[in-house]
């Protein structure tokens, strides 16, 4: 086969690498195949001990900043719900003063006005009366009011107050539950068998001695109780007060 044969076949073409013979006798050795020749690929490293190795101490410092950071961002997160959870504290206490202080305000002048009934209406039976009996009934509500209180519980918020004040606090206010719940008992008794009566003559209240019948002195006796525990409930409210505005001191 011709030389020039032999050069069309690999391809002298344009685009085309070129083959480039001494002669066929010569074979393909020294023949240039069309590649660069200045053109090597650098030989592979060997991998030793210490090829392509970062260093240790660099390991060390990286992976001190990760855990730096990671560190950092749940720090900043705590600090950021401490912060929330002292604001939502603050708001819970303040609203819970305002009910304290609502309550330790309207609380005496009922107490006055309970005992003024009943010294009144004994001033007259002691002088030879016989008015109906003595009772007192609320103006306003029933019962003191405890919704800020009924809502703390509810929302949780509860486990934001200071464990020695919220247990103060909770006493205060089932004391004002117990107290409640006595007042309603014994008003229901002043709308049911007192107040349609009133006109009637004092035989239905008294006997023939002139004494109060029993069921009429058993409401006076717990007029007094409800009395005397809203006295109290009075004073502590005070000191409920007190310690909630100590809380809320920066």
């Amino acid at each position: 086969m011709p030389a020039d044969s032999v050069g069309r076949r690999f391809g002298r073409g344009e685009g085309h690498a070129a083959l480039e013979c001494n002669g066929l006798e010569a074979g393909f050795v020294g023949c240039d195949m069309g590649t660069d020749s200045s053109r090597t690929e650098p030989a592979p490293e060997p991998l030793g001990n210490g090829a392509r190795r970062r260093p240790l101490g660099r390991v060390v410092i990286e992976l001190g900043i990760i855990f730096a950071g990671v560190f950092g961002a749940f720090v900043a997160e705590d600090l950021r719900q401490q912060r929330e959870d002292d604001q939502r504290a603050q708001q819970t206490y303040e609203a819970l003063l305002g009910e304290v202080l609502t309550f330790a305000e309207r609380v005496p002048s009922v107490v006055a006005e309970m005992r003024s009934n009943v010294d009144a209406w004994g001033e007259r039976h002691a002088a030879g009366q016989y008015p109906p009996p003595p009772f007192y009934r609320e103006p306003r509500a029933e019962a003191p009011p405890t919704a800020i209180w009924e809502a703390t519980l509810a929302s949780g918020a509860v486990v934001l107050l200071e464990p020695t004040l919220f247990n103060e606090i909770a006493v205060f206010y089932n004391r004002v539950t117990s107290v409640s719940d006595r007042y309603r008992r014994y008003n229901e008794f002043t709308e049911a068998e007192l107040l349609p009566y009133l006109e009637d003559e004092a035989s239905r209240f008294y006997d023939a001695d002139g004494r109060l019948r029993g069921l009429y002195r058993a409401h006076i006796e717990l007029l007094a109780e409800v009395r005397n525990e809203l006295d109290q409930l009075s004073a502590e409210a005070e000191v409920v007060q007190a310690h909630i505005e100590a809380a809320l001191e920066p």
